[in-house]
């Protein structure tokens, strides 16, 4: 059995759809918008490890769910509280 479903928009428009059949979701905010956000709201920082060193953050990383951001705000939290020790 197929069941056809009619759509009407508000400009006007109707657009048909068959049972199983979805309406594909469109969204208004583009990559464009996106990457302007994340360039006043973000800093990039970056750096070059030594493999071993790399591995075994990523794996203490990975270990306990961290993302990298995370793993860096601990991290700092952890030097600011050793310094506050001494």
């Amino acid at each position: 059995m197929e069941i056809e479903v009619e759509i009407k928009k508000k400009d006007g428009t109707t657009e048909k759809y068959s049972y199983g059949d979805k309406p594909k979701r469109k969204t208004k905010t583009s990559s464009a918008v996106k990457n302007r956000y994340n360039q006043k709201a973000y800093k990039r920082w970056g750096g070059a490890l030594k493999p071993d060193l790399f591995t075994e953050i990523e794996e203490y990383r990975e270990a306990a769910g961290l993302s990298r951001p995370q793993f860096l705000e601990r991290a700092m939290e952890a030097l600011k509280n050793e310094s506050k020790q001494d």
